[in-house]
């Protein structure tokens, strides 16, 4: 299985799991005044400079990150560890001009 391949399943799995419970909750209570604010927000927030995104960090020093279960997450994210196991052909020094 090619890594592009994984990738894009990881990004479906991804976008599935996270979306579900808001289109559900939008199916169940109809489309009021809020889904129109989070809908501003939404494209407020992707035409943000891409400065001002690199700068959001949410804590301070990496060990909080790993606190919180990054590096379990790391797994099944693109070119996270699980998606790398895929190509493992890839990482292979074939001649000395990869070397």
């Amino acid at each position: 299985m090619k890594k592009q391949l994984v990738n894009q399943i990881l990004n479906i799995f991804w976008t599935g799991l996270c979306f579900t419970p808001i289109v559900w909750y939008w199916y169940k209570h109809g489309l009021d005044i809020w889904w129109y604010i989070f809908l501003i927000i939404a494209f407020l927030v992707a035409f943000l400079p891409k400065k001002i995104i690199e700068n959001l960090n949410f804590f301070q020093n990496r060990r909080q990150y790993e606190k919180w279960g990054v590096k379990f997450i790391q797994q099944f994210v693109q070119d996270g560890r699980w998606a790398n196991w895929f190509n493992k052909s890839s990482r292979m020094i074939k001649d000395a001009r990869q070397a």
